[in-house]
C-alpha cells in the first residue's frame, strides 16, 4: 500500500511540475479558466491542500477510530461554517498565489509531498462486517 502511495504522489508531483514549467511568467499571472482566480493563484491553493495533508493527517487517524456517528457529527459542524471557510480559502490562496513565485510553488509542493511520505500508515483500511462493525 505504501508503495502504490508513493508512486501515486511521485506521478501526481511530476505532473504539478510539467504543468508549472508550461507557464510562462506572463501565463503564471494571467487569469485562469475561473476568472476570479490567476493560474499562479489556482497552483498556490494546489499546494495548500498538499501541505495541509500532514496537519490533518491526526485528526483523520483519530476520526477514523471513532464510530460513524462521530464523524458525522464532526462533518455537520464543519458545513455549519462553509460560508466562512470558503472566504479564508479564497483569500489565503489569492494572497499566496500573489507573494509565491513559481519556484517557490515548485518547492513548497516538493516540500509537502516529502511530508506526506514521512507520514507512518497513511491509509488504515476499514472493512465494515454484514453486522455492520468496523474491523481493521
Amino acid at each position: 500500500m505504501r508503495e502504490m502511495i508513493r508512486s501515486e504522489l511521485e506521478a501526481t508531483r511530476s505532473s504539478f511540475h510539467a504543468l508549472l514549467d508550461s507557464l510562462s511568467e506572463e501565463d503564471f499571472h494571467k487569469k485562469s479558466n475561473n476568472p476570479a482566480w490567476t493560474n499562479g493563484q489556482i497552483l498556490f491553493h494546489m499546494t495548500l491542500g498538499f501541505i495541509l495533508v500532514p496537519m490533518l493527517a491526526p485528526m483523520i487517524r483519530f476520526f477514523g477510530k471513532l464510530p460513524d456517528r462521530y464523524s458525522k457529527l464532526f462533518a455537520r459542524i464543519l458545513n455549519f461554517g462553509t460560508a466562512l471557510f470558503n472566504w479564508f480559502n479564497a483569500l489565503g490562496a489569492r494572497i499566496g498565489g500573489r507573494i509565491f513565485t513559481r519556484q517557490r510553488i515548485g518547492g513548497k509542493f516538493d516540500q509537502a509531498c516529502h511530508q506526506i511520505l514521512k507520514l507512518p500508515d497513511l491509509i488504515a483500511y476499514r472493512r465494515t462486517t454484514p453486522e455492520g462493525f468496523c474491523s481493521n
